[in-house]
């Protein structure tokens, strides 16, 4: 990851006496929005750039890692997260927006019988 998260990772390794992928990954989370808060830019860039690999060429369990415990972390579906995000490498922007599009998919019970149907939120027309 990058040798300033090193202490936290034994921390975390000492806490648990094993490494928790996932609850590692929310304090990187913790860890590189609050380092880009604080205006470390040159940290934060090697955090991401070390993310965007992971999400590029990690197995099917690392992307996942990458993908729930740290860009779906940082909320891509909050308004307050864009300009982080937006300084993101391709891959974690292009992870984003898959979750936003996710996001706007919600299940409604007016299928026939009751059952679910998931719509677009952007193409359903709400009635009040």
């Amino acid at each position: 990851m990058c040798r300033e998260f090193s202490g936290a990772v034994e921390e975390h390794r000492s806490d648990n006496d094993e490494i928790l992928p996932h609850v590692l990954y929310g304090d990187l989370t913790r860890f590189v929005v609050a380092a880009a808060e604080e205006g470390h830019d040159e940290l934060v860039r090697r955090v991401l750039a070390f993310l965007e690999d992971e999400l590029a060429h990690g197995d099917e369990m690392v992307q996942n890692l990458v993908a729930v415990s740290f860009v779906e972390n940082v909320g891509p579906f909050e308004r307050s997260t864009a300009g982080f995000i937006a300084t993101w490498p391709p891959g974690l922007k292009a992870e984003a927006d898959r979750q936003r599009e996710w996001r706007q998919i919600v299940p409604t019970l007016d299928g026939p019988t009751g059952s679910r149907v998931f719509r677009n939120t952007s193409r359903v027309r709400r009635k009040y």
